[in-house]
C-alpha cells in the first residue's frame, strides 16, 4: 500500500511540473480583473482571514476557461494575472465560433464584450452569454443574473477539461511503458516498477 501510495504522490508532482512548463505568456489587466471577494481582500493588503482565505480557495478550484497559475499587484497598481489562455468553443445564435480566452483580459463580470460572426459574447461567473440584440449593457437580477443575455453551449477546452487531458496522456504514457516493459519480461524494470503496484492493487483489491 505503501508504494502504491508513493506512486500516486509521484504522478501528481509529475503533472504539476508539467503544468508549470505550460506557461508561455503573461497577461494583464488595465481596468478589470476576477471578479470575487478574495480580489477586493488583495487590492487592500494580504488574504489573512479565514473568510478571505476560503474565498480564494474556493475561487482557485472553480473552472475557468483560463489557467491562471500566480496572480500579484504590480508597481503600476494593476493586477498581473500569470498563466495562459484556453480556446473559448461555444455555439450562439449565429453558430460556431471560437477564440482565445484572453480577448476576455480576465473579466468575468460581464463588463467586457467580444464580438465574434455577429454576436456579443460576455463572461461572468465563469460562464459564457450571448448579449441580446437591441441591449445595450448588461442588466443584472437581484441575484446577479444577467436579465438581457442567455447562455450559449459551451464546448471550451476549460481548465479542468486541460488537466483531464494532460492526466490522460500521462496515464497512457506511463501505462504503455509498463506494458512493454511485461513484454520483455515477468517483473518490469526502470521506472515501471513504479507503476507495478498500482496495477497489482487493481488486479488484488478491485478486480
Amino acid at each position: 500500500m505503501r508504494q502504491f501510495t508513493r506512486a500516486i504522490q509521484f504522478l501528481l508532482v509529475t503533472l504539476m511540473l508539467v503544468g508549470s512548463n505550460l506557461v508561455f505568456s503573461q497577461h494583464h489587466e488595465a481596468n478589470h480583473g476576477h471578479s470575487g471577494s478574495h480580489d477586493s481582500a488583495q487590492s487592500s493588503g494580504a488574504i489573512d482571514t479565514k473568510e478571505e482565505i476560503s474565498a480564494y480557495i474556493k475561487h482557485h478550484l472553480k473552472d475557468s476557461h483560463d489557467f491562471t497559475l500566480y496572480s500579484y499587484d504590480g508597481a503600476d497598481g494593476k493586477r498581473h494575472h500569470l498563466g495562459f489562455p484556453l480556446p473559448v468553443m461555444v455555439k450562439t445564435s449565429k453558430g460556431f465560433t471560437a477564440f482565445m480566452s484572453s480577448e476576455f483580459h480576465h473579466n468575468d463580470d460581464g463588463h467586457i464584450e467580444v464580438n465574434k460572426n455577429g454576436s456579443r459574447l460576455v463572461k461572468i461567473h465563469s460562464k459564457i452569454y450571448e448579449v441580446d440584440g437591441s441591449a445595450r449593457h448588461i442588466e443584472f437580477d437581484d441575484n446577479h443574473h444577467p436579465t438581457n443575455a442567455h447562455a450559449v453551449l459551451d464546448l471550451s477546452i476549460t481548465k479542468s477539461v486541460l488537466g483531464i487531458l494532460l492526466v490522460g496522456l500521462l496515464l497512457i504514457l506511463a501505462f504503455s511503458s509498463l506494458a512493454k516493459s511485461y513484454k520483455k519480461g515477468p517483473i518490469p524494470t526502470g521506472f515501471a516498477r513504479v507503476l507495478e503496484p498500482l496495477v497489482l492493487f487493481v488486479r488484488d483489491e478491485i478486480a
